[in-house]
């Protein structure tokens, strides 16, 4: 947030008023803020990338949440609503996770954290035939543990675009190369999936 920014987020919280785009005239409001951050704003306060003051408003009652790989109890419960997500959007119907793949699931690091997990799900919900999801659902980075971790050291949208790009090659051969099969399959459109078949070289 850039710092003149922050001036007007304080004066917001501090005096009740804000002035709209536009206007010349303060209008009074009354907001409660609640703010995430996934950089350290004690660091950024020294770097004088961020205002002191501000810092000190709004963390009156601060708790932190813990990456993914920490929360291996919440796993479950985090790809049932991922799977009932996906499924109600695809209109398909997916009993469960078979027991070895929740094993690679709730193994894995998930350096991507939960936009990772819901891009795996999603793209196993979309590959999956039966009603459980399973092995060959899941991208080939996490079939095998020997494999499991070899993104650890990439970006998030790396780990996507691999993901997705994976998800239309599995497709792809699945349907015979017949790109309407492959859009109906996927849920996307004709220009969608011709967008992204050229953007992997897929075409």
């Amino acid at each position: 947030m850039p710092l003149s920014m922050q001036v007007k987020l304080l004066r917001a919280l501090q005096d009740g008023e804000i002035e709209p785009i536009g206007s010349t005239k303060s209008i009074s409001v009354d907001v409660r803020i609640i703010a995430a951050t996934n950089r350290p704003l004690e660091n950024m306060i020294e770097e004088k990338r961020f205002r002191e003051d501000l810092f000190y408003r709004i963390n009156v009652v601060p708790f932190s949440v813990p990456p993914l790989r920490e929360r291996a109890e919440d796993l479950t419960l985090l790809i049932a609503y991922f799977i009932g997500k996906v499924t109600n959007r695809l209109g398909k119907r997916i009993a469960g996770i078979e027991k070895n793949v929740m094993e690679i699931l709730q193994s894995y690091s998930w350096p991507g954290n939960i936009r990772e997990l819901e891009n795996v799900i999603e793209a196993a919900v979309h590959l999956t035939k039966g009603e459980q999801v399973t092995l060959d659902s899941l991208p080939d980075y996490l079939q095998t543990q020997t494999a499991m971790y070899r993104f650890n050291n990439k970006k998030l949208k790396d780990i996507m675009e691999e993901t997705e790009k994976w998800v239309l090659m599995q497709s792809l051969e699945r349907n015979k190369d017949d790109k309407v099969l492959v859009g109906r399959e996927l849920g996307i459109s004709r220009s969608t999936l011709y967008e992204k078949l050229n953007k992997y070289g897929l075409l």
